[in-house]
């Protein structure tokens, strides 16, 4: 069986090639960025496992937790708010960096997906 390699050649103007060229250098640099900022996240999560992922720590070390005790309330709950309505609010100390470890895992998707396809 012969096989045949078939070349195509596109002919660009001046124009569409700068167009083209643009477009692509600047979809390089976005991904450039992306990976960038990743890479500093990451080494802020690295270097930051001491004060600030304490929680992380805290959290692996009580995840079969059946029923609460002072200490946990104390080390897990910023604050409750009692409402006349007989309702309740209860702030985590660690809401907002649970909330950012989870923006930062969807972001890796993200990457992935820019990556990959």
């Amino acid at each position: 069986m012969k096989t045949f390699k078939v070349v195509m050649y596109l002919k660009l103007s001046k124009e569409e090639y700068k167009d083209f060229s643009l477009a692509y250098n600047e979809k390089i640099q976005e991904i450039k960025d992306l990976i960038h900022n990743f890479e500093v996240e990451l080494e802020t999560i690295k270097s930051g496992i001491s004060d600030k992922q304490l929680w992380l720590e805290y959290f692996k070390a009580n995840k079969n937790i059946k029923s609460l005790n002072r200490e946990l309330v104390v080390n897990l709950i910023d604050y409750i708010k009692v409402y006349n309505n007989k309702t309740i609010e209860i702030n985590f100390k660690y809401d907002n960096d649970y909330k950012n470890l989870l923006s930062y895992l969807e972001n890796i998707d993200d990457l992935e997906v820019v990556c990959n396809g």
